[in-house]
């Protein structure tokens, strides 16, 4: 009796390790989506640093949020550009300002993040 040896073609290789990749890719790409729904929002103030004393009337807030929808800097809201940056006058009164910053994500997650400056 003569036994038959399959071989796999060229073709057959390929297409396991192509839905090999692929599955690695989805599984990638859903840890990262599972990642930013449990992370939430985050806050990064550039200028001014907690604590900062500001000598005039007004200053211009600058800073980044990411995986947010809306931020609020002392319950008013603010336009963010794609890259998640912004850039808002504030009015610093004497002592001391409290600036409150709140972001919202597309889930309904929050973060709040407060700092203080003082007027001089």
């Amino acid at each position: 009796m003569e036994k038959f040896m399959y071989k796999k073609s060229f073709l057959e290789k390929i297409g396991k390790w192509f839905f090999i990749a692929l599955f690695v890719v989805i599984i990638i790409y859903f840890s990262s989506r599972i990642f930013n729904f449990i992370s939430g929002p985050r806050i990064k103030i550039y200028s001014p640093v907690p604590g900062q004393i500001i000598k005039s009337d007004t200053y211009i807030i600058t800073g980044n949020v990411q995986n947010a929808k809306t931020i609020k800097i002392n319950g008013k809201e603010i336009n963010i550009d794609q890259k998640g940056d912004f850039k808002e006058e504030i009015i610093i009164k004497a002592p001391y300002t409290l600036i409150v910053i709140d972001a919202v994500d597309k889930y309904g997650k929050t973060k709040q993040q407060t700092m203080q400056v003082g007027k001089e």
